[in-house]
């Protein structure tokens, strides 16, 4: 069944994916994204196997359940989840380790995993940065050879070290990230931090089609070279801070680039929604591992259809 730790749910989801990207139409628009982003996965009652409390930086509220990060594949036409990872928070509680009460863990559902077994692997993700995952199944993706031109991730993800990791495991794809550190950065010969660069004299440039004032340098942050664009919304919105390894791009470019990042948050919307994604209330983790397996396999057979026919939305097709 479902529980069943010997399953390697992982390794079934990619030749799925193998599967699908053998099958579908190849898509007109030419480059490739791989778009990491994590979603809440909100549970009831507190003896699910691995959950936590967790802060939603939506809505700002804690509740207890899961963090789900996701890696999809964007190729101008469809999003294709491809891999993922669940996460608990506040294992640093000292009075309350993972938000739970020492009565509420006692409670929590343990399951007897072989140590060399996918199932426990998977569990022992629970508690591993998602930086570290981030850079693992980009190391899968390069081994199974799935092309990528540009990796999109938010101000959550984005730091220096991890730009850099990227680059080590393939020097030839370019990362582009909103970036929430005040860095010192090198322009020129001037080193300063990101924020004084917001008070230069340099004539703001607007970008009509995006509502959007901004400005662009090339720098280097800890001897990364990127092109880093300050952005606003109107004349007077909050200052945003994005950065591109690849030195070449427009603000305009970079933004059509970038916009391929709202395909995620489709996908956790629809399969929330139309497919009931983090639904499942099975205490046992490893059944939660299966149903968001199950999940993304049906999401890629919807959007196959979706792609070959043509027609209508995924959301269209479930009414």
């Amino acid at each position: 069944g479902l529980s069943n730790t010997n399953i390697n749910w992982r390794n079934f989801l990619w030749l799925i994916t193998k599967q699908y990207f053998s099958i579908k139409p190849t898509s007109k628009a030419g480059e490739r994204y791989l778009i990491f982003d994590d979603t809440d996965i909100e549970k009831t009652g507190q003896a699910m196997e691995g959950i936590s409390k967790i802060h939603s930086h939506v809505s700002g509220r804690y509740f207890f359940g899961y963090k789900l990060l996701v890696a999809g594949y964007w190729d101008g036409d469809v999003f294709t989840p491809i891999d993922f990872s669940f996460h608990r928070e506040s294992k640093n509680n000292k009075r309350n380790k993972y938000g739970l009460t020492k009565k509420q863990r006692k409670n929590q559902k343990r399951t007897n995993r072989d140590k060399s077994s996918a199932a426990a692997k998977r569990y022992l993700e629970l508690d591993q940065k998602k930086t570290s995952i981030v850079v693992d199944i980009f190391k899968r993706i390069k081994k199974r050879r799935i092309n990528v031109d540009y990796i999109l991730i938010d101000s959550w993800f984005t730091s220096v070290s991890l730009i850099k990791t990227f680059l080590s495991v393939n020097k030839l794809v370019h990362v582009i990230g909103m970036y929430k550190y005040n860095s010192k950065v090198t322009v020129g010969e001037r080193t300063v931090k990101i924020k004084e660069l917001r008070k230069t004299n340099n004539k703001l440039k607007r970008a009509r089609s995006y509502g959007m004032y901004y400005r662009y340098f090339a720098v280097e942050i800890d001897e990364l070279s990127v092109r880093l664009f300050l952005v606003r919304k109107g004349t007077n919105g909050a200052w945003h801070t994005i950065i591109s390894t690849d030195k070449s791009l427009t603000f305009t470019k970079m933004m059509e680039k970038y916009s391929a990042r709202w395909s995620i948050e489709v996908f956790f919307k629809e399969a929330k929604q139309l497919l009931l994604l983090g639904k499942n209330q099975s205490t046992n983790f490893d059944v939660q591992i299966a149903h968001t397996t199950i999940v993304m396999i049906q999401y890629q057979l919807l959007s196959l259809k979706y792609r070959l026919e043509a027609y209508q939305t995924i959301g269209g097709m479930f009414s």
